[in-house]
């Protein structure tokens, strides 16, 4: 394997100073680095939120350019600030995340590299449409879900396509590329998976209309998922495209509420039948089909992750 060219990003943040020893040590430390990371990506989650709001503040010109735009259903604010909100965090998470890994860990980070990107984000796309269909298409043979029309206007996908790509994003990178990297790297990939997973499916206990059983559905249905392509893969495309593509079907295209947030789609829907099976107001995610038919493929992938060597021991467990 070839290692991946260094980037303008790269040579800046080998002019950071390194550390001494006992700073180093603390450094690295893998809490350390777990709460370093943390704080730095949520910060670039909500600074564009704020630099939007202070824009707005200042400039009455652009508070009115807003104010002519509604409130589209499943956002808090208008479109095209929303939009701005996504461009902004995603320009700036992955040098954010590049400029830390090398200061901390003193390496390249390979699983933001942009070799291979793009194939493995369209396979990961690819994943997530056939399987967020295949979902579908169950509860349409037992009678659950129903078609009741379609929207006329294209621009619905808006809405869907900016909330996927900034969960994605963000989640991904945060859960995957920092919480279950970091944590296996010490307990292994058996505890990484699950810690990894149970804070995945507990931070959806905010979400509108959740409940405990939704938590746990997106834990097992999500959380081993993601984490199993992350594994096999050992980068963020794939789980990036996976992400982006089951949110964006589910709402965009289905019209389903996403992880209980309601949104515009090209499909109107009826939904019918028991609530363990339809998910209710949360969506699909808190269906027991959706459990059984994620946790059948993160199954199988974990299982191909296996065979390939991917599985990292625990630190206990490891040879000298």
């Amino acid at each position: 394997m070839q290692p991946p060219s260094t980037t303008a990003a790269d040579a800046s943040a080998a002019t950071l100073p390194t550390p001494p020893g006992r700073m180093r040590r603390f450094l690295g430390h893998p809490v350390t680095r777990l709460v370093l990371f943390c704080a730095a990506l949520i910060g670039v989650q909500v600074l564009p939120y704020l630099l939007v709001q202070a824009a707005v503040a200042l400039s009455p010109a652009f508070k009115a350019w807003l104010a002519g735009f509604p409130r589209y259903l499943g956002l808090n604010a208008p479109l095209p600030a929303y939009a701005i909100v996504t461009a902004l965090m995603v320009a700036a998470i992955f040098p954010v995340y590049r400029l830390l890994t090398r200061w901390l860990e003193q390496r390249v980070p390979d699983e933001i590299s942009a070799r291979g990107a793009v194939r493995e984000t369209v396979i990961g796309i690819a994943l997530g449409v056939g399987l967020l269909t295949a979902v579908v298409l169950i509860l349409f043979l037992i009678g659950c879900y129903s078609v009741l029309g379609y929207a006329n206007d294209l621009t619905v996908l808006m809405v869907p396509l900016l909330i996927a790509a900034n969960a994605a994003v963000f989640e991904e990178l945060l859960f995957r590329a920092v919480l279950f990297r970091i944590v296996e790297q010490s307990l292994g990939s058996a505890i990484a998976l699950l810690v990894s997973a149970l804070f995945f499916g507990g931070v959806h206990l905010m979400n509108p209309n959740s409940s405990l059983f939704a938590a746990i559905a997106i834990a097992i249905e999500a959380g081993l998922l993601l984490g199993a392509v992350y594994m096999l893969t050992r980068r963020v495309w794939a789980v990036i495209g996976l992400h982006f593509a089951w949110n964006f079907t589910q709402g965009g295209i289905y019209g389903i509420p996403v992880s209980g947030i309601a949104m515009p789609g090209l499909l109107e829907h009826a939904m019918r039948g028991p609530e363990f099976v339809t998910g209710g107001s949360f969506g699909i995610e808190a269906s027991l089909v959706t459990v059984l038919a994620c946790s059948g493929v993160a199954t199988g992938i974990l299982v191909a992750a296996r065979q390939r060597g991917r599985w990292i021991a625990p630190f206990w467990r490891r040879g000298s």
